[in-house]
């Protein structure tokens, strides 16, 4: 890796690691696309953490096909960030790390509402982890000419 994409793989990090909430795509059992917006942390090697009930159905979306795609994007400066992995479940430590705590505070930002999550009744409560495949890292804001330089794939 040269120090250019070096740079532009920090930028990615950095871009994902600044926001909280993306979106998240699956597949139906019938094939149909399904995407929702998940609040999220993430850790240093593009891998994303959410929170979600179990009766959802992205759960039964990904215990049929564990293959979903993430998306963060920013209108004030246009970047974006995209994603293709492999979503699983993980464990709830008895101490969470870093990446977990930083799950949970991002739950709890929004002073007047609660997370979604919250409201989607009383089943068991799930953390899902989506380790990257693919990424792909898109700066429109310091584009150069046309599309050169536009999209950059980060590695894996």
């Amino acid at each position: 890796m040269d120090i250019a994409d070096a740079g532009k793989r920090a930028d990615a990090l950095a871009f994902l690691k600044k926001h909280r909430t993306g979106a998240l795509a699956t597949v139906s059992q019938e094939g149909s696309p399904r995407v929702r917006l998940v609040y999220y942390a993430s850790g240093d090697a593009f891998e994303i953490y959410f929170m979600t009930k179990k009766s959802t159905r992205k759960v039964d979306d990904i215990t049929r096909d564990s293959r979903v795609a993430f998306t963060i994007s920013s209108e004030d400066v246009p970047q974006a960030l995209q994603i293709e992995g492999v979503a699983s479940l993980v464990e709830i430590p008895a101490e969470p790390d870093t990446v977990l705590n930083n799950l949970f505070q991002t739950l709890a930002l929004n002073k007047h509402f609660v997370a979604p999550l919250t409201k989607l009744g009383d089943s068991e409560l799930l953390i899902m982890k989506i380790q990257p495949t693919w990424i792909r890292w898109g700066d429109f804001a310091f584009a150069e000419e046309g599309l050169k330089g536009v999209f950059v794939e980060v590695d894996v």
